[in-house]
């Protein structure tokens, strides 16, 4: 964990979030606002799509608001995310 967050711009809580995401089938991120959770969700995506879990079958976000997915999706496009 300590050398993901050297190298990494997430905070050691977004990391922690970041691995247990990694670490189950299933995962929920959930804050108050401003913590980086779209931030978060997006490295998360962007690892799991590189790592090749995605052509396993499809992968699932949901958010409460529509503004959140939109922040996912243009964080995912801003690292060079693009659709399939």
């Amino acid at each position: 964990m300590e050398a993901y967050i050297s190298c990494s711009k997430l905070d050691p809580s977004q990391v922690k979030a970041l691995i247990r995401g990694l670490s189950h089938s299933f995962a929920v991120l959930q804050g108050p606002p401003g913590t980086g959770k779209s931030y978060t969700s997006a490295a998360l995506l962007k690892t799991l799509l590189d790592s090749g879990v995605a052509d396993d079958g499809p992968i699932v976000c949901v958010a409460y608001t529509n503004h959140a997915i939109d922040q996912v999706l243009l964080r995912l496009m801003q690292n060079g995310v693009s659709a399939r």
